[in-house]
């Protein structure tokens, strides 16, 4: 135990654990700019009078989902 206190680095454990803290906050900033312009996307293509089967290709073709995703999409945020 005393070898193990004498090599722990409290400084590189909290920049450690500082660095994963930020990666994960840039991570979900990522997703959730990624799913405001899908909202908003899908939004414009519903006023612009398409269907939802319009809606879940352009998804697909714009953004490289799956169909399963663009339609998961397309399901949350036509309104």
């Amino acid at each position: 135990i005393g070898m193990l206190l004498a090599e722990f680095d409290a400084e590189k454990y909290e920049r450690t654990i500082r660095q994963e803290g930020l990666e994960e906050g840039r991570e979900q900033g990522i997703k959730q700019g990624l799913a405001q312009g899908i909202r908003g996307m899908v939004e414009t293509i519903r006023e612009l009078g398409s269907t939802k089967e319009e809606a879940v290709r352009r998804l697909v073709e714009k953004l490289n989902l799956s169909g399963e995703e663009a339609g998961r999409y397309v399901k949350q945020y036509w309104t």
